[in-house]
């Protein structure tokens, strides 16, 4: 749309921030199907939409490295938003990096993750991918399990009280 000579336009108005107040999600509503996680490498970006995507989202600040995406409508919790995963995240919790092997992944290879987890967590990681196919009953529950524990630790060292458990 064009602006007209005649419109008005207040040079001094200024934009008001929207307060946002992040509310939350209800546990028994997730369903572990519908969970996605996905990897971009080039941002360090990793995304987890626990009703599916297709939901209109805000990311909100809770932590130095970590948003909790929100619906602009009700402000309620559907996912979660880790900028620098790799940088961060994974450098002050390791055991984050596991996430990666249940992420939709874009510009790195399931043979970088395996390679990225074994420098990260070591001689703990080699026996992992066996041990996780041996011992999980479906990908769904682990990946479930992954991310509540990584909320988990992430609740251990910010205040989080606005975040549940999912598990």
């Amino acid at each position: 749309m064009a602006v007209i000579l005649t419109d008005h336009i207040d040079p001094i108005e200024e934009f008001v921030p929207r307060q946002i107040d992040p509310k939350p999600f209800r546990r028994q509503d997730i369903d572990p199907a519908k969970i996605v996680v996905s990897y971009d490498r080039r941002s360090d970006t990793l995304l987890i939409h626990l009703f599916g995507r297709g939901h209109s989202t805000i990311s909100v600040p809770v932590a130095k490295y970590l948003y909790v995406m929100v619906t602009p409508d009700t402000e309620t919790i559907v996912g979660f938003h880790i900028e620098g995963f790799l940088a961060q995240a994974v450098n002050e919790n390791p055991e984050a990096i596991a996430l990666l092997d249940y992420a939709e992944l874009r510009g790195i290879t399931p043979a970088e993750v395996r390679a990225l987890q074994g420098e990260t967590l070591g001689i703990r990681s080699q026996g992992f991918p066996l041990l996780r196919e041996a011992v999980e009953t479906s990908v769904q529950e682990h990946r479930t399990q992954a991310i509540a524990a990584f909320i988990d630790a992430e609740r251990s060292r910010w205040d989080l009280s606005v975040v549940p458990a999912i598990c």
